[in-house]
């Protein structure tokens, strides 16, 4: 048995997503629900990694910027702490 017309996968690409066809107006109220829940599990599944970034980010800028426990506002040099 041999399947005709049948088109390889095409790769994902960003200029061909699908998400940018979708008017959250013109869809039903079951496909918006579906579309939401997509939405929301997407979210949640990158959270872990927003969570780690944002922890990334607070720590460089307590070293950079935070200058409580350091003696460089008495003229000294500013000498960064990584933790």
């Amino acid at each position: 048995m041999t399947l005709t017309n049948t088109a390889a996968p095409v790769p994902y690409s960003l200029d061909r997503d699908p998400i940018f066809d979708v008017k959250v107006w013109e869809l039903t109220e079951r496909e918006r629900v579906i579309y939401e829940l997509g939405f929301h599990t997407g979210f949640a599944a990158r959270q872990r990694e927003v969570d780690q970034l944002n922890h990334e980010s607070d720590r460089l800028y307590i070293a950079a910027f935070d200058h409580r426990s350091c003696a460089c506002w008495r003229g000294r040099r500013h000498n960064v702490i990584w933790r």
